[in-house]
C-alpha cells in the first residue's frame, strides 16, 4: 500500500515539474525563435546625410524592393567630435505574433549603408519601438550636433540627444 502511494507521489511530481518546464519554455522570451541576418554591404546615401526624412524615404524604397511595407520607428545618430559616427534607423513591421524588424547601420562620413541587420521571429522576441515616428519634416539632426559627442535619439515620443 505503502509503496502505491509513493508510487502515485512520485508520478504527480514528475508531472507537475514537467508541467512547470513546458510553461517555462513555453512563456520565456528567451527560448522564443527567432532568425536574424546581417549583411554587410556599402549602399550609397543620394540625400542628405543629416535630413532624416530623405533618407527614410530612400531606406523605405530598398525596403519595398524586398516586398515589405514597413514603419520607421526609431533614428539613432552617434557622433563623435569630428561629426563623423554613425546612423541607425530602425523599421518595424508587426503581423499578429509575428515581427520583422530590419537595421540600416549608416557611416556618416562615408554616407553609406554599411550593414543590413534582418530580424524575423515572434513578437516577444524580436523588439523594438513600435509606434512609428510621425513627422520628419521639420527635423534636420545637423541643428542638435555642437562641436561635442553625442548621441541623438528619434523616436514617437521626439527627440533625446545625450552629451558625451
Amino acid at each position: 500500500m505503502k509503496k502505491k502511494i509513493l508510487i502515485i507521489l512520485s508520478l504527480i511530481i514528475v508531472a507537475i515539474l514537467s508541467y512547470l518546464i513546458y510553461m517555462i519554455f513555453k512563456t520565456n522570451p528567451d527560448f522564443k525563435p527567432y532568425k536574424q541576418n546581417i549583411e554587410t554591404v556599402n549602399i550609397p546615401i543620394k540625400s542628405d546625410i543629416y535630413d532624416a526624412n530623405s533618407i527614410k524615404s530612400e531606406l523605405q524604397e530598398i525596403i519595398k524592393t524586398k516586398g515589405l511595407e514597413m514603419e520607421l520607428t526609431e533614428i539613432n545618430y552617434y557622433i563623435n567630435e569630428t561629426e563623423d559616427g554613425s546612423a541607425v534607423y530602425s523599421f518595424l513591421k508587426i503581423d499578429g505574433r509575428n515581427t520583422i524588424k530590419i537595421e540600416f547601420t549608416i557611416d556618416i562620413s562615408e554616407k553609406s549603408i554599411l550593414e543590413v541587420t534582418e530580424t524575423e521571429g515572434d513578437s516577444k522576441r524580436v523588439t523594438g519601438y513600435e509606434k512609428k515616428i510621425e513627422n520628419l519634416e521639420n527635423i534636420n539632426v545637423k541643428s542638435y550636433i555642437d562641436n561635442n559627442s553625442c548621441q541623438i535619439h528619434i523616436d514617437s515620443t521626439g527627440i533625446n540627444v545625450n552629451k558625451k
